[in-house]
């Protein structure tokens, strides 16, 4: 089949197939003459395992070190279990910070909801220039 069937098949766009095989992930299919990748059953499989450790948070970094094992004959599976605890983790300390975030946006809004309603139709009530008491917002986490 060619990228276009591929990327229909496994939900990815034919740009995302050729980033995964310029960095290794998916490896690189045979060529018709018209110069046309050609690609197998192995390479749906293939994208969707990868698909999947996405969707769980593996970073692509991860997955092409899981997918090396795997290649070389391993079973990365152990490896594979310790980073999802770890990216569980990952998310529970963001839901805390999300949780305290969510408390100080509100108590920031019942005072500007008082602010508002003592301030005169029209008027500025300056919002946001009084001193917030909001945590930093939680700082995006990129994984390597």
């Amino acid at each position: 089949m060619k990228i276009g069937d591929l990327a229909a098949m496994s939900g990815l766009s034919r740009d995302t197939i050729r980033y995964y095989e310029r960095i290794g992930l998916l490896g690189v299919p045979p060529r018709t003459d018209g110069g046309y990748r050609v690609y197998g059953e192995p390479a749906i499989k293939r994208l969707s395992v990868i698909r999947n450790a996405r969707r769980f948070g593996f970073s692509l970094s991860q997955i092409r070190q899981f997918m090396k094992v795997r290649d070389s004959g391993g079973a990365p599976c152990a490896e594979v279990h310790r980073a999802a605890e770890r990216r569980l983790d990952e998310v529970n300390a963001q839901m805390r910070e999300l949780a305290i975030l969510r408390r100080s946006m509100r108590t920031t809004l019942k005072r500007w909801n008082e602010k508002l309603d003592a301030t005169p139709l029209g008027a500025r009530a300056g919002l946001l220039e009084g001193e917030l008491r909001l945590p930093e917002p939680p700082r995006k986490r990129f994984m390597k």
